[in-house]
């Protein structure tokens, strides 16, 4: 499809919407009556009382999460003493003889035990 005619589609459809959009005045005559609709008429209580009921979830939810939390020593009172205190980490630098790797010899191989070694080369 060339150019020329692909601009030629494009305008048959733009054509096509302008001819099925409202015009201003009918959308315009529908923003003004939904202006003249009187609020005041919808009791006072269909907004409040969700809005009380989660004021008061939130207020639960908060208060409960407050209640669960352990006492920090930021309060007043308690102060840990500085013998008894360990690193979060701690676990991670404690290191025995037996866990560190041994290092590799300078003539290993990734291949090493790998691959099998055929007999030809045991001879040799």
């Amino acid at each position: 499809m060339n150019d020329r005619k692909l601009g030629n589609e494009f305008d048959a459809l733009r054509e096509s919407d302008r001819q099925s959009a409202p015009g201003f005045e009918t959308i315009w005559s529908r923003v003004k009556s939904a202006e003249e609709i009187d609020v005041s008429d919808t009791p006072p209580t269909t907004w409040w009382i969700p809005l009380a009921a989660s004021v008061i979830i939130g207020a639960l939810l908060l208060f409960g999460t407050m209640r669960q939390q352990p006492l920090s020593p930021k309060q007043p009172g308690i102060t840990p003493s500085i013998t008894t205190w360990q690193s979060p980490t701690d676990e991670l630098l404690r290191t025995t003889g037996q866990t560190m790797p041994a290092p590799a010899s300078i003539f290993s191989s990734v291949l090493d035990g790998v691959a099998p070694v055929s007999r030809s080369r045991e001879l040799e």
